[in-house]
């Protein structure tokens, strides 16, 4: 049974600082030079938190981490940071386009979801997490004492009775309304009627919550809860280390827009381009997409929905190795891959297209394993097609796969079943913005 609660948000003080300034994306989608355009953009942005520089000479006792803690003291000490006198719910919409595609309109809620062991069926992660990423923010969550950004979540609720509330809000003035870097308009409503917070919490207390993003962060904060229940000072069972902060989001809405995460593989000794392509020929029919370089983006952009069209039938993918052609992979016979991959793996999670490349072609074919991946070895990840095929022009890696993207419904699937995705099988978008309330866990 999920228990999720209201709570006393630190926000930025609205009468002197523009919203619009110091919010960001989650740290995992910020490069450097974004980060460096983010720090400029406004003293106290939240990166200066979430995504600290390394500087020289930096030490156990002076690092990214330790500034980080410093700031957000300071800022909650001088009144960049203001806390909200009430417990309160934040509700949270965005309204997005991307590409070509329609525009749309995602709303949800944010409050504290008491944290439980994903074994729990509680709680359920849906992909498999890499190893740096928690190291790196545990650190920081042991220095900050906070939820600094909300943890992206879903429930299935077809009858839209949470909707219907967040509906309602979202017709009386919000408390930020502004325009991202994105083009994603995002408003945020904080709601302190208890009746209102008593109805959406309870709606959830008998549902299953599917982590979309921010599986790193949820397991870091198991282990940090761990580290103080383990602290004679800090064991108190209902403490605010118990609790996370997420977004709460219907699967059944129809804001809930998955994008695919294509794979860029690298620094691999001795590779053999024509023998790779004669072992994609045992399970794959392969078509060659020539192009110039004044068609080459027409040519991708085909490719793509091609993929997509077949898709639907059954596992495509994209392949792109140099020179001027690309190459279109449809799976011979589905079944016989899926007798490949490991037996222990449910139903749902062998059907996967990123299964599939995860076990047939990355595994089998070039001998890259499930630890490399987690370390990030040879395997690099971008949800851009652009990106993958423009790393390999630039020989700085020997191929891009291109993946369709994992639909709601197989999410779903995967997580009932009890199973996880392979790492970075999902792109949720728009990202949720960093910024808009903090968490402090100090009480």
């Amino acid at each position: 049974m999920a228990k999720v609660v209201p709570f006393k948000g630190f926000r930025y003080n609205s009468s002197n600082i523009d919203i619009a300034d110091v919010v960001a994306p989650p740290y995992d989608v910020i490069g450097d030079d974004g980060r460096d355009l983010l720090h400029q953009r406004h003293v106290n942005n939240i990166t200066k938190l979430i995504k600290g520089k390394d500087l020289p000479g930096d030490s156990p006792e002076e690092n990214k981490y330790t500034r980080a803690s410093k700031s957000f003291r300071d800022w909650m000490s001088s009144g960049v940071l203001e806390r909200d006198e009430k417990p309160s719910i934040y509700v949270y919409e965005q309204q997005y386009q991307f590409g070509g595609d329609k525009p749309r309109i995602r709303r949800g809620f944010i409050a504290l979801a008491q944290l439980e062991d994903l074994e729990s069926g509680v709680i359920l992660g849906h992909e498999h997490t890499l190893m740096q990423p928690k190291q790196d923010r545990l650190s920081l969550l042991k220095e900050c004492r906070a939820n600094l950004s909300p943890i992206f979540s879903l429930f299935s609720q077809p009858d839209g009775g949470i909707d219907s509330i967040l509906v309602e809000i979202a017709f009386t003035p919000p408390a930020y309304d502004f325009v991202d870097d994105t083009m994603t308009r995002n408003r945020l409503w904080v709601v302190d009627d208890a009746e209102i917070i008593s109805s959406l919490c309870s709606q959830l207390e008998d549902k299953s919550i599917i982590i979309a993003d921010g599986h790193h962060r949820y397991e870091t904060a198991l282990i940090y809860r761990h580290i103080r229940r383990n602290d004679p000072q800090t064991s108190s069972g209902d403490g605010a280390h118990n609790y996370i902060m997420m977004m709460f989001v219907n699967l059944d809405g129809e804001g809930v827009t998955i994008y695919p995460i294509h794979r860029i593989v690298h620094d691999l000794v001795d590779f053999d381009p024509d023998a790779f392509r004669r072992r994609l020929e045992e399970h794959f029919e392969l078509t060659s997409y020539p192009f110039t370089c004044s068609d080459c983006e027409e040519i991708g952009q085909k490719l793509l929905r091609d993929m997509e069209l077949i898709g639907e039938e059954t596992h495509s993918f994209g392949l792109y190795m140099g020179g001027k052609r690309y190459e279109f992979l449809r799976a011979k016979d589905p079944e016989r891959l899926h007798r490949l991959i490991d037996d222990n793996l449910s139903e749902g999670r062998k059907a996967l297209d990123v299964s599939v490349v995860q076990s047939i072609i990355l595994r089998d074919m070039l001998g890259i394993q499930a630890d490399d991946i987690s370390k990030q070895k040879h395997v690099r990840f971008t949800p851009t097609a652009r990106n993958a095929l423009e790393a390999v022009r630039r020989q700085e890696a020997q191929i891009a796969l291109l993946l369709n993207p994992t639909s709601p419904e197989q999410v779903r699937a995967v997580t009932a079943e009890g199973g996880r995705m392979p790492q970075k099988s999902t792109f949720f978008y728009p990202k949720l913005l960093s910024g808009l309330v903090i968490n402090s866990l100090e009480d």
